[in-house]
């Protein structure tokens, strides 16, 4: 269960790897959700479907909270293949920047070019490519260009950026964490205490940039995924938080249903007006939620999931592919049906079809072709990466 061997180097953790897996296909379903869920979203169908809210609303809080923190768990296995924390950053910034640019400059204009046609900007693909896309403009409320859902790339890459130099300016790191990875894993304190801390960091953030909805929102995720992903680099260094995911995960269970509840009372009851204690509440439910499916999603990897299957390599190296094409697919293919009048479970089997062959068509080309590995986020050299490193992205 622990992520440290006997030899002492961090093994591959299997449960890991497909909670990862997981998370991305969660992912994945959530942005289709949001083309048929009332809301705001870059395109929608022009019939929604209420009870999709629910399925988004109870994956929202925690789906990237997951992920960053098994990045940070195979951050911490990735630096120990390298002689330096220079060496191990620069290897990160290829895998994550080569990947970020080409993806902001190919993949996701047309989600922009959507965005302004949803927004009654009309104009074809090669006008809006040529005087808007990289016009370093707002244009109808967004600004060009958009790294849209490669966002989190940028965002890893800045928070391996902030490891790599906590590492270098304490090369101790691991006598200094020590105390306080102790202290947090007795009783109940690796739950309670970290969304306390979320919570007032998120409320003193909406007291001081309630005027800026897209900055408030930025710094909210800071806020959440920064301790996710220190937790997941943690994770791999210190058995004792192995031990509290084990103790915790049937208290953290029980809290984020609780949470939920409120969710899903929000989604249901109408919007009469807002008041700040409605605001409180919510705030919390969220942040209570995104905490403690934390301990939930690592339990339920590191027991029911901490195995090998013929298919788990092959879908950890295609999953940042996948990422990489499928939220372009899925607002193209939006766009289409909306005009075509496709609604219903017809438009959802169209999108699931479609996203499915984009992303095996991008695991495909990045399999096979080396630039486009590169470009895709799966170089080839990680097809013969050692059998004891876990995925790194």
């Amino acid at each position: 269960m622990q992520g440290i061997s006997d030899s002492g180097r961090i093994a591959r953790h299997y449960g890991l790897d497909w909670l990862r897996i997981g998370a991305f296909a969660i992912l994945i379903l959530y942005h289709i959700g949001l083309y048929f869920a009332p809301g705001h979203w870059l395109v929608k169908s022009p019939q929604m479907e209420s009870w999709v809210a629910y399925p988004v609303a109870a994956v929202a809080p925690w789906r990237l909270m997951v992920i960053f923190a098994v990045s940070g768990f195979a951050s911490a296995a990735m630096l120990q293949r390298f002689a330096s924390v220079g060496a191990f950053f620069q290897e990160r910034s290829r895998r994550l920047l080569v990947p970020l640019l080409f993806g902001s400059l190919v993949l996701v204009p047309p989600q922009g070019w959507v965005r302004l046609e949803m927004a009654g900007h009309h104009e074809t693909m090669a006008q809006f490519l040529a005087h808007d896309e990289f016009t370093f403009t707002r244009i109808a409320g967004q600004f060009f260009p958009n790294w849209e859902h490669l966002w989190f790339l940028g965002y890893l890459w800045a928070y391996t950026g902030l490891l790599a130099l906590a590492l270098v300016l304490k090369p101790n790191w691991r006598a200094v964490a020590a105390p306080l990875v102790g202290w947090l894993c007795q009783g109940r304190r690796l739950l309670f205490v970290p969304i306390a801390v979320l919570l007032i960091g998120r409320l003193g953030l909406m007291a001081a940039h309630l005027d800026d909805a897209s900055r408030y929102s930025d710094l909210v995720g800071d806020v959440h995924y920064v301790p996710a992903f220190l937790l997941g680099f943690a994770l791999a260094h210190y058995p004792a938080i192995w031990e509290a995911v084990r103790r915790l995960w049937q208290v953290s269970l029980l809290v984020g249903l609780i949470c939920l509840l409120v969710i899903v009372a929000d989604i249901t009851a109408p919007a009469l007006f807002v008041s700040r204690p409605m605001v409180v509440l919510q705030t919390a439910a969220d942040t209570g939620m995104a905490w403690a499916m934390l301990p939930v999603a690592l339990h339920l990897a590191d027991v029911a999931f901490n195995r090998d299957h013929p298919w788990r390599q092959t879908l950890a190296l295609a999953v940042f592919p996948a990422y990489m094409v499928h939220q372009t697919v899925i607002v193209l293919a939006g766009w289409a049906m909306r005009g075509a009048g496709i609604v219903g479970l017809q438009a959802f089997a169209i999108q699931i079809v479609l996203v499915l062959a984009a992303c095996w068509l991008a695991w495909a080309l990045a399999r096979t072709v080396p630039l486009f590995g590169e470009l895709l986020g799966m170089p080839h050299r990680r097809l013969k990466a050692e059998p004891r490193m876990v995925a790194t992205t």
